[in-house]
């Protein structure tokens, strides 16, 4: 049986999103659901200890039941239709807008590769592909170790988290109405 990725999605839908924030890069991360600890022990022979020195570190997050990744992709976060910030903009203040409001909906849009996402107080959040196979975000699911993945080609996945890339099989998304 084939799950619809908004399907996947809904129990996030009416929960308060918290702890949005800027990962590496371009990358956007928000939390949702009852929150948690996650403790990473420092890892000295990571392969990219040279370039990143937290991994000499341990490193400890404040998690959600539930959180989304949004990955190196154009990004857009506007309240009540006013750009707040984007990928490249450095308003950390302004992303933390949406700390608070509860997600109300996502939109597809697969033939654009975008998504949208709203909040009840106002608040939006846009992903647009960069490049066709641009990964747009992906959901964790810590009730079902399953990770929900939407790509700017318009396909999905939907695995246990440690499924190996060669192992995934991208379905076609249909188009939000």
């Amino acid at each position: 049986m084939t799950l619809d990725p908004l399907q996947i999605i809904a129990p996030v839908i009416g929960l308060p999103c918290w702890n949005v924030r800027r990962g590496i890069s371009t990358f956007l991360m928000l939390e949702f659901g009852e929150p948690y600890l996650v403790i990473d022990e420092p890892q000295p022979d990571h392969p990219k200890i040279h370039v990143l020195s937290m991994f000499k570190y341990r490193q400890i997050t404040l998690r959600g039941e539930y959180h989304i990744r949004i990955e190196e992709v154009q990004w857009q976060i506007l309240q009540d239709g006013m750009l707040l910030a984007h990928q490249r903009s450095h308003a950390d203040e302004a992303i933390r807008f949406l700390d608070g409001q509860i997600l109300t909906g996502v939109t597809l849009d697969p033939e654009r590769g975008s998504s949208v996402f709203t909040f009840d107080l106002g608040g939006t959040l846009t992903t647009t592909r960069i490049e066709p196979d641009d990964e747009l975000w992906t959901l964790y699911d810590d009730h079902t170790d399953y990770t929900l993945t939407y790509r700017g080609d318009g396909k999905y996945v939907y695995n246990p988290g440690d499924t190996p890339p060669n192992e995934q099989v991208w379905l076609p998304c249909p188009r939000s109405t």
